[in-house]
């Protein structure tokens, strides 16, 4: 699982890094109380974290799983006199189904979590091929728009309005 908070940035930029710092740490107490002893979380850097969700039973356990952390994300936190309240989206890959090399799981658990983002905040998403598809999209327009600067393949062109009934330009 790919977990990322939801509005992390406005708790940094309203309350300050020193609340943004001490919430990081009560996630991860909640997360860790999410799963089981033999089960892993980590945090990957910024307000991003991972579980590694070892021998589950089927999909529906990691479903309950995401749900809980969801469930127990979104609960309010009492930080430094603050209540903070903050979501998470979260994105499933699964072994060896989606990828067999942890790189890859983690790309490919991060385009879900990106997907869930898009639809919204505290919700899961497993990952499907399609989100690949569409995030190696994305790069390469990126790619291309950025050659394209580089070589100064941009121009600026004005296209005027017009309200013909009175035949002026109005914009």
């Amino acid at each position: 699982l790919f977990l990322d908070l939801d509005r992390f940035k406005s708790v940094n930029d309203s309350l300050g890094h020193g609340v943004g710092d001490d919430l990081l740490i009560a996630v991860a107490k909640r997360l860790r109380k999410c799963i089981r002893e033999d089960d892993v979380i980590c945090r990957m850097g910024g307000d991003e974290f991972t579980a590694v969700i070892n021998n589950f039973e089927s999909l529906q356990n990691v479903s309950l799983i995401a749900d809980k952390i969801i469930k127990n994300i979104s609960r309010p936190f009492h930080i430094q006199n603050h209540i903070v309240r903050v979501s998470t989206s979260v994105g499933i890959t699964i072994f060896p189904d989606d990828a067999e090399n942890p790189e890859a799981l983690l790309k490919n658990a991060d385009a879900a979590m990106y997907s869930a983002k898009d639809s919204g905040t505290g919700i899961y998403r497993y990952y499907d091929i399609a989100m690949r598809d569409k995030a190696d999209g994305s790069r390469q327009i990126e790619n291309g728009l950025e050659r394209a600067l580089e070589r100064g393949e941009f121009f600026l062109e004005y296209q005027p309005k017009l309200d013909l009934a009175r035949n002026k330009i109005i914009g």
